[in-house]
């Protein structure tokens, strides 16, 4: 598969839309979780435009705040709201990417 070549179109960090509750700011992370070597796992999703993406993600890291947050010593989570990077970004040749991914299809 050849590499596609995207030009961003914005980049951003986004925040739960209401502040995580003092008793939640620090997640203990689990024995599992101290020991396995972390995983990256890149994700692409393609969806339609919609300008409230990023205000429902935003509303999103209210139920899932440690995701917002970021790893201490490998020990915990300190859940104060940092945000998630957020990137925008479309093809620079969109006929090239159309058929070398024929078969994917949109997250809508």
């Amino acid at each position: 598969m050849g590499e596609i070549k995207v030009e961003v179109i914005s980049r951003d960090t986004i925040k739960p839309s209401s502040p995580t509750p003092a008793h939640l700011r620090h997640f203990q992370l689990s024995f599992l979780d101290q020991t396995l070597t972390p995983t990256l796992m890149p994700i692409i999703l393609f969806y339609p435009m919609d300008g409230d993406v990023k205000k429902t993600l935003s509303k999103t890291l209210i139920q899932f705040y440690p995701l917002a947050g970021r790893v201490e010593d490998n020990l915990f989570i300190d859940c104060s709201d940092q945000g998630i990077p957020y990137l925008e970004a479309r093809p620079k040749s969109s006929a090239n990417f159309r058929s070398s991914h024929a078969t994917w299809t949109p997250c809508n």
